[in-house]
C-alpha cells in the first residue's frame, strides 16, 4: 500500500472522526506507515512535498484534536497509541522542509502539539519523577517535543507562534518534572527496581532522557530565535521570566539529595552513561539560564532574592555551589574513570555558572536592602558569604580549599557594599572581616581570588573612618606583597585597576597610607644594602603605568600619585574636598605641619617627598594633564600635584621637564588621538593642553582649573628660573593667554557668570597678573 493510499485513508478517516477502537487501530496503522515512510528524502518521488500540498495536514490536526479528547474515555490506550503514530508523521512530514512547516502551521496542528503538552504539565503529580504516567504518554510527550523541535528549526513563523504562546515555559515545565537528574538512579536501584530489574522501567527512564534532550534543543532553538529578534527590534524580556525559577531549580536537587550507588545489574554502561550524561546536559542548560536571565532580567533578580528564606531561589543556588557533589554511582564499577573526569569537571563549570548568578542577584540595587538584615547580623545571606570567606584560610595548601566560595562571597559582599554604612560596619566587630580577607591576597592567591578580595577592600576603603583601620590592618603591605601591579598580573588589568583603587582611597588625606604606599618594600625581606634601593608599591604603580597601554589604567594610577602627594604635602588635609578648589593656598603654605611632631615620622616624610620628586613622578601627572582635555577633574588633580612638586628646585626642574616633553603621538591636547607627527616641529606638549585651558575656546573648563593653572605656571617658573631654556620654553607658549586674562574683558570669556566683579572672575585675573608680575620679577642668570 503506498503512502498516497495510508494519506487517504487517513483523510476519509478524518472526516468523520474515529469512534471505535478498530477505527483508532486503524489511524495508527495509517500513520505509522506514513511516518515510517517520510523518515528518508531520497526516493524518486518528493512524498514530503507531494502529501503536504494534499489535505493531510488539515486531516492530521483533525485527528490529533480527537485522539486528545479521546484519551480522556475508557479507550485511552488505543487513541494515545494513534496519537503517538500521528505526532511521529507530523514530526517527520516537516522534517527540513519549511513549506509544509507552513501548512502544519496554518491547519493548526502545531497548536494542538502545544496544548498536549500543556495538558501534560497540568495533570502532572507534585512528585512526578516517580509518577504513574505509562511508557505510551511518554513516548507522546516525548514525540510532541519532537514535533516543536522540527518545526521550530530555522523557520521564524512557528518559532514566534510558539514563543507567543509561551511554549517554552511548558516544555521546560514537562522536562523538568518527567525527568528530575538523578531520579533515575533511584528509580533503577537494586532496592527498587531488584536485581533483576524491569525491562519496561528501564525503556520509560530512556523516554524520559530522551524527552530532556529534545526539550533542551528546542529551548535552545527558541531562546536563539528572541536573542535575534533583540537585535533588530527593540530589546525584549527573556523567554522565561520569574515562573520559570520553580522548574530551573528541580534540576539541581539531583546533585543535592543523597544519591543511590547500588543501580540494578541489568542496567547496561550504555544507558548508564546516557543517563549521566542527560543530567548533566539538563544541569548546564538550566546553569547557564539562571547566569543569564540574572543578568537580563531584573524582576529575576528580585524573585531569586525572595526576602522570606525559607523559599527563596537564592538559597536553592547558594546550597548547590556549596553542596552540590558528584553523585556516588558515578564511583559505579561499570563507569569509565576518564567519564568521570569530564563530569567533574562540567559540574565545576555549573558551580561556575551559578556563582555568577548570585553574585548579578547581590549586585541588584533593589536587593541591597533584601540581603542586608541588619537586625540580624546581617542576615542569613551575609553570614553565609563571611563563613565562606573565613573557612577558606584554614583550608588553604589542602585538596580541600574551595577558591571559588571565597571568589563568591568576596564578590557578592562587594556588590553588597555600596553604602558607607556598611563599609563601616563590615570593618567592625562583629564583622571585623579585615584580617579575613589577608590570606586572600598572598602571592600564590589564584588571580580570581586577588579579583574579589581586592573589589571588596576598593568598596570598603572608600568611607573615610575605614582608611585608618585598614591601613593598620597591613592592606596596603599585603596588595603591594600579592604581584598584582607585576608583569606577570598584566593581563589583568581588572584586577590592577582595582587594587589603584584601593590605593587610591586609602593614600586620600592619609599621611601614614601614603608613608606606606611610598616606602614598604615590595618584598618585605628586603632589606637596603648599600647604595641599592628597594622596589615599593609606588614603584611598581609608575612602572605599571609606564608598560599598560590602557588609559583608563594610566590615568586611574596617577591619581594615587596625586593622593599620595597631597598626603605628603599637606598631611592635615580633609579626604574629603572640593576637586575644582584653588591652588592659592598651596603657594603660601606648600608644606604643611604635622601634628603632633614625631621627629621618626617627620624623617620618614620627608624621605617620602623626596622619592617622588622626580621625573618618574612628574612625567606621567603631566601626560595625565595632557591627555584628559574632557575630564576637568583629573585635569586639575594634575595641575595640582605639579604645583606641589614644584616647590623646591628639584620637583620645579622635573615638572618643567615633564610639561615640555612631546606627548607619545597617540595622546594630543585636543584629546583626540592623532598620528606621528612626521617632518613636524610642532610636536604637542603638556603645555599646550595648558595654553588651550587658559584660553578655554570652547567654554569647557571651570574658572577655578584656569586659576589653578596661573598657580602652577607661576610656581614652576619661580622656583626653576635656573633652568633657563625650559623656562622661556614655557613662557613663550603661555604669556599671550596669561596677558589675555589680566585684560576684565576676557576674564569671563569661559562659559562662568558674567557678573561683572564676580569673586571667580576677580581670582582668575588677580591671579593670571601675580604670575605675570612673579614671571617679571624673575632676572635670569647670566650664563
Amino acid at each position: 500500500m503506498s503512502l498516497s493510499a495510508h494519506a487517504e485513508s487517513l483523510k476519509q478517516l478524518a472526516s468523520t472522526i474515529p469512534d471505535s477502537d478498530e477505527k483508532w487501530v486503524k489511524v495508527q496503522t495509517d500513520a505509522r506507515a506514513i511516518a515510517d515512510g517520510l523518515r528518508t528524502r531520497n526516493g524518486p518521488v518528493d512524498n514530503h512535498t507531494e502529501l503536504g500540498q494534499s489535505s493531510l495536514p488539515v486531516a492530521l490536526t483533525a485527528l490529533l484534536q480527537a485522539s486528545v479528547r479521546e484519551r480522556q474515555t475508557s479507550r485511552a490506550g488505543t487513541p494515545s497509541a494513534a496519537a503517538f503514530e500521528l505526532l511521529r508523521l507530523g514530526a517527520n512530514l516537516c522534517m527540513d522542509h519549511d513549506a509544509n512547516r507552513q501548512r502544519l502551521l496554518d491547519a493548526g496542528y502545531i497548536s494542538v502539539v502545544s496544548n498536549i503538552l500543556g495538558s501534560c504539565w497540568t495533570h502532572l503529580p507534585e512528585n512526578s519523577g516517580t509518577s504513574t504516567y505509562s511508557l505510551l504518554d511518554l513516548k507522546v510527550f516525548k514525540t510532541a517535543v519532537g514535533v516543536l523541535l522540527n518545526a521550530s528549526v530555522g523557520y521564524e513563523p512557528v518559532q514566534k507562534t510558539l514563543l507567543a504562546a509561551g511554549t517554552p515555559l511548558t516544555i521546560l515545565r514537562v522536562s523538568s518534572s518527567l525527568y528530575p537528574p538523578g531520579e533515575w538512579a533511584r528509580a533503577l536501584s537494586s532496592d527498587v527496581a531488584g536485581a533483576s530489574g524491569s525491562q519496561e522501567k528501564l525503556d520509560e527512564w530512556k523516554w524520559r532522557s530522551g524527552l530532556s534532550s529534545w526539550s533542551w534543543r528546542a529551548i535552545d532553538i527558541l531562546t536563539d530565535s528572541g536573542e535575534e529578534e533583540e537585535t533588530t527590534t527593540a530589546p525584549k524580556e527573556p523567554i522565561f521570566g520569574p515562573d520559570a525559577i520553580p522548574s530551573l531549580i528541580t534540576s539541581l536537587q539531583g546533585f543535592l539529595a543523597p544519591s543511590k550507588s547500588n543501580i540494578s545489574p541489568f542496567v547496561s554502561p550504555a544507558d548508564i552513561q546516557v543517563f549521566i550524561q542527560a543530567d548533566l546536559d539538563s544541569l548546564e542548560q538550566v546553569s547557564m539560564l539562571f547566569e543569564s536571565l540574572s543578568l537580563d532580567s531584573e524582576s529575576i533578580r528580585k524573585v531569586i532574592a525572595a526576602p522570606d528564606p525559607s523559599s527563596t531561589p537564592l538559597q536553592a543556588l547558594v546550597r548547590f555551589v556549596e553542596l552540590a557533589e558528584p553523585p556516588a554511582y558515578w564511583d559505579d564499577s561499570r563507569v569509565d574513570g576518564k567519564d568521570k573526569q569530564k563530569w567533574e569537571k562540567s559540574l565545576g563549570t555549573c558551580k561556575a555558572a551559578l556563582i555568577k548568578a548570585v553574585v548579578t542577584v547581590a549586585g541588584e540595587d533593589k536587593n541591597m536592602d533584601v540581603l542586608w538584615d541588619d537586625k540580624d547580623g546581617g542576615g542569613w545571606f551575609v553570614k553565609k558569604m563571611l563563613a565562606w570567606i573565613r573557612t577558606h584560610p584554614k583550608a588553604i595548601g589542602v585538596d580541600y580549599a574551595r577558591d571559588d566560595l571565597a571568589i563568591c562571597a568576596t564578590l557578592a559582599l562587594g556588590n553588597l557594599a555600596r553604602k558607607d554604612s556598611r563599609c563601616i560596619s563590615l570593618i567592625n566587630p562583629p564583622f571585623s572581616i579585615v584580617y579575613d580577607l589577608l590570606p586572600l591576597l598572598s602571592p600564590q592567591a589564584d588571580l580570581k581570588m586577588k579579583h574579589g578580595a581586592i573589589g571588596l577592600l576598593k568598596n570598603l576603603a572608600q568611607p573615610a573612618v575605614n582608611k585608618g583601620p585598614l591601613g593598620d590592618s597591613g592592606i596596603i603591605e599585603k596588595i603591594i606583597a600579592s604581584k598584582v601591579w607585576e608583569k606577570s598580573a598584566d593581563m589583568a588589568e581588572v584586577v590592577q585597576i582595582s587594587a589603584i583603587g584601593v590605593a587610591k582611597h586609602l593614600c586620600n588625606g592619609n599621611l601614614d597610607n601614603a608613608l606606606r604606599l611610598v616606602l614598604s618594600p615590595a618584598d618585605p625581606a628586603t632589606t637596603p644594602t648599600g647604595t641599592q634601593e628597594i622596589e615599593t608599591g609606588l614603584d611598581q604603580i609608575l612602572d605599571l603605568i609606564k608598560r599598560s597601554d590602557s588609559i583608563a589604567l594610566q590615568s586611574e594610577a596617577t591619581r594615587v600619585l596625586v593622593n599620595v602627594i597631597k598626603s605628603l604635602w599637606q598631611p592635615n588635609r580633609s579626604a574629603t574636598g572640593d576637586s575644582m578648589r584653588s591652588n592659592l593656598d598651596v603657594i603660601r603654605s606648600p608644606i604643611g605641619p604635622v601634628s603632633p611632631v614625631d621627629p621618626q615620622h617627620h624623617q620618614r616624610r620627608r624621605e617620602a617627598m623626596e622619592k617622588v620628586t622626580d621625573l618618574d613622578s612628574t612625567e606621567p601627572l603631566a601626560e595625565m594633564v595632557g591627555r584628559s582635555a574632557k575630564y576637568p577633574i583629573l585635569l586639575n588633580e594634575g595641575v595640582m600635584a605639579l604645583t606641589l612638586l614644584s616647590h623646591t628646585p628639584t620637583g620645579a626642574h622635573c615638572a618643567l621637564q615633564a610639561l615640555t616633553t612631546p606627548l607619545p603621538f597617540n595622546l594630543s591636547p585636543s584629546g583626540v588621538p592623532s598620528p606621528p607627527a612626521a617632518n613636524t616641529s610642532a610636536t604637542s606638549t603638556p603645555v599646550d593642553m595648558l595654553t588651550i585651558i587658559l584660553r578655554n575656546p570652547d567654554k569647557n573648563f571651570p574658572m577655578e582649573l584656569r586659576a589653578n593653572v596661573c598657580v602652577l605656571l607661576n610656581g614652576v617658573v619661580r622656583s626653576g628660573k635656573a633652568h633657563v631654556k625650559l623656562v622661556e620654553d614655557i613662557k613663550k607658549k603661555t604669556m599671550s593667554a596669561l596677558k589675555a586674562l589680566t585684560e576684565p574683558a576676557n576674564v569671563g570669556k569661559g562659559g562662568e557668570a558674567e557678573t561683572n566683579g564676580s569673586n571667580p572672575q576677580k581670582i582668575l585675573r588677580s591671579t593670571a597678573q601675580k604670575t605675570l608680575d612673579t614671571w617679571d620679577a624673575i632676572t635670569a642668570p647670566s650664563s
